[in-house]
């Protein structure tokens, strides 16, 4: 959603942003007259820590609220299985909305599950502030989409995490049951209802199980 509003301040943004998200949910996309930078939306995430932020191409702030029904339990479900995966002996860091990316090239984005290859955390290192914007990408990304999402636009920010350096980042629409692997140069990949999705050979021997997932986007939030 894009607002025609365009406040002075960080404030007033956050402000106008509550309002709408009150009446439609998901996203609120609003143009700021100064630029947006890493330390500035870090400022923000500290001071209003219900709120997502995060910063499109085109100097828009994009401000999120918190995710009901069912999404927050979809997202422990596949971060359980990301972890269980790691213990098998994959090394990184793995994060979920609390770690977001600033990869050269595109926006300052925050993706609802990430996982970041001991290569990448050494290019990152020394570039870090507490809770703030990675100047790179994730190696691996997953993003939920909510009733009150446009898939328009969570499509194009998960094929945009594999435009700039995600190997492979994929979107879990619960509603509809279906899932797309977004990859580096390719048209994203759609799966309708698949009880079972292998993210190799990018993640090898991760394979995400969405049986539970299916069942719980079903129940009624």
């Amino acid at each position: 959603m894009v607002t025609a509003v365009r406040p002075e301040t960080p404030a007033e943004a956050v402000r106008e942003a509550e309002r709408q998200l009150d009446r439609t949910g998901g996203e609120v996309r609003i143009p700021l007259p100064f630029p947006i930078t890493c330390e500035l939306l870090e400022n923000l995430s500290l001071e209003y820590e219900l709120l997502r932020f995060e910063a499109s191409t085109e100097g828009e702030l994009i401000i999120s609220g918190a995710t009901w029904g069912w999404i927050p339990d979809i997202n422990r479900l596949l971060m359980i299985q990301l972890s269980l995966w790691m213990d098998l002996g994959a090394q990184g860091a793995s994060a979920g909305t609390d770690r977001g990316f600033h990869p050269a090239g595109w926006s300052a984005r925050i993706p609802d599950i990430s996982w970041v290859s001991p290569e990448t955390v050494v290019r990152a290192a020394g570039a870090v502030l507490p809770r703030g914007y990675w100047p790179v990408a994730p190696d691996f990304v997953i993003e939920t989409k909510s009733k009150s999402d446009s898939l328009a636009r969570q499509l194009e920010k998960t094929q945009g995490w594999a435009d700039h350096g995600t190997a492979l980042a994929v979107l879990v629409d619960p509603g509809e049951h279906a899932v797309y692997l977004c990859r580096p140069g390719r048209p994203a990949a759609v799966l309708i209802n698949p009880l079972e999705v292998s993210c190799e050979p990018e993640m090898p021997g991760l394979s995400l199980d969405f049986t539970r997932i299916w069942q719980l986007a079903d129940l009624p939030a």
